[in-house]
């Protein structure tokens, strides 16, 4: 052995005994590591026995296509070609708008607690009659008050005010009180329930409860390509969280068929307004069609002139077909004249025969109704608000475009037939001129006609329309409750106590 491995063999050495000697050191205080130990663990006992108990709820919905309905769409499913945006959609999901609709729902900034000797636990509602006062003044009251329930009596404690009110007979209607709400035990069940127990309310702002849900929903996308989403919330009473999701869903679903049904309330407001003008041009030609007869004796079109009429009256009917589409564009300028880009939405499937245009006005109510709702939640300065605001503006420029274009369109055919009715008119004639003034009142009539039969025919299918709104979601899977608690965590808690 050389001296330089002899003098690391003894470093070595002096390394063992060093390390042994200090456990050796550490060992005689055994019973205190034992002790502290025992100690911990009994302090974790009691910080999970008492500490309360916070579940996580959580539902999925699948968000729908507009106007797919439950029809789901096979090509968009296998190809992942889905038009729905879950990020608008989350944003109105978790708007103040729709929290506040909760709110007045379930009334969550009222809070009920069955108090213990050492911790408390929630309720969903309390075991007796309970009554808000629905008044102003009382609306945006913070604060607790204690309940006691005695043999005779209900103590009261307004931490708010920090007094005790004593109502005799468990009822607060029998004793004049400035409290927020109203207390009463209606029967011996009632009174068994809750004797000798101690409850407490907690009151809150309305503002602050909305945005409390607001900022403990959770809202997540499940997987790249799908429409469903997954909603969660955590809470120590699952039966409150549970009403809560069960909530969010309603009036998430609520509001997304509201909208669908807006552009069929626009519909039957727009045609409502052109039934009033056409009836009172009905009856104005209908009138003096009446007249006229009796005036010049005409109530029958002889059997000779109605050979001769035939094929005048095939072209007027391709006139008058012509002229239909022309009234429809130009009542569809008028509504474009008084068109409000931020609240107005224009009419679809009114009976103009151009695809091109009846899209672009489908488009144009999607992108409406779709900035209208980014505004209330996110505000005009949104980025995607504006860039939705010059989208409207884009649309509308091409809705005038496409409506110029095609009225030109048909303002030439219109010219072409009129000038091909030239000749069929060249073979009437030697008609009465009575019978030719006849038959051009007839014609507005039969013009008239049509056109109110054709917005007879929109109304009712915007009526049905209106009756049968497909809901915007579909839930996979409703409210549910983790069976375990998410805090306190009994492993990890042992694991630091140890």
């Amino acid at each position: 052995m050389t001296e330089e491995q002899a003098q690391y063999s003894k470093t070595g050495d002096e390394y063992v005994t060093d390390l042994l000697d200090l456990i050796k050191s550490y060992l005689r205080h055994w019973p205190w590591f034992v002790l502290s130990v025992l100690a911990c663990t009994v302090l974790s006992n009691l910080y999970l026995r008492y500490t309360p108990k916070v579940y996580k709820t959580k539902a999925k919905i699948l968000i729908l296509e507009d106007g797919n309905g439950l029809n789901l769409n096979m090509e968009g499913v296998l190809f992942n070609n889905s038009s729905v945006n879950l990020s608008n959609e989350i944003e109105i999901l978790t708007s103040y708008r729709m929290m506040e609709k909760v709110e007045e729902e379930l009334h969550l900034h009222e809070a009920f607690y069955i108090l213990g000797d050492i911790k408390e636990a929630q309720l969903n509602i309390l075991p007796f009659t309970y009554t808000r006062i629905k008044e102003d003044k009382t609306i945006n009251i913070t604060g607790d008050f204690n309940i006691t329930v005695s043999p005779n009596a209900f103590e009261v404690y307004n931490a708010i005010t920090d007094s005790t009110l004593l109502f005799p007979n468990h009822d607060s209607y029998l004793i004049e009180h400035s409290l927020p709400f109203q207390i009463r035990i209606e029967n011996p069940e009632q009174l068994a329930a809750c004797l000798g127990e101690q409850f407490r309310i907690h009151l809150e702002s309305k503002e602050r409860s909305i945005l409390r849900l607001r900022s403990g929903l959770m809202v997540e996308a499940k997987g790249e390509g799908s429409d469903i989403l997954q909603l969660s919330v955590q809470g120590q009473n699952v039966t409150r969280s549970e009403r809560t999701l069960n909530a969010i869903i309603k009036a998430y679903n609520q509001d997304g068929m509201a909208d669908r049904q807006l552009v069929a309330r626009r519909t039957l407001e727009f045609i409502d307004e052109r039934f009033i003008f056409l009836s009172n041009e009905l009856d104005s030609i209908e009138l003096g069609k009446k007249e006229f007869k009796q005036v010049n004796k005409l109530f029958t079109i002889e059997s000779d002139a109605a050979i001769s009429l035939q094929s005048e009256v095939k072209a007027d009917n391709e006139v008058f077909q012509i002229e239909s589409q022309l009234a429809l564009v130009q009542l569809l300028e008028e509504a474009m004249n008084k068109l409000n880009v931020k609240s107005e939405l224009l009419p679809s499937n009114f009976g103009l025969e151009n695809g091109t245009i009846n899209v672009l006005i489908g488009n144009y109510n999607r992108a409406l109704l779709d900035s209208e709702k980014l505004i209330s939640s996110g505000g005009v300065n949104n980025p995607i608000v504006r860039q939705l605001q010059l989208r409207l503006g884009d649309l509308i420029d091409n809705i005038n475009n496409s409506l110029g274009a095609f009225k030109n369109e048909l303002l030439l055919i219109q010219r072409q037939l009129i000038s091909r009715d030239k000749v069929f008119k060249s073979e009437v004639y030697k008609l009465p001129q009575k019978e030719k003034l006849l038959r051009a009142i007839e014609r507005q009539q039969t013009i008239k006609e049509t056109l109110f039969l054709l917005l007879l025919q929109k109304r009712e299918e915007a009526y049905i329309s209106l009756a049968v709104t497909e809901p915007s979601i579909k839930v996979v899977e409703y409210p549910i409750s983790d069976g375990s608690p998410i805090s306190p965590k009994p492993r990890a808690t042992y694991t630091g106590a140890l």
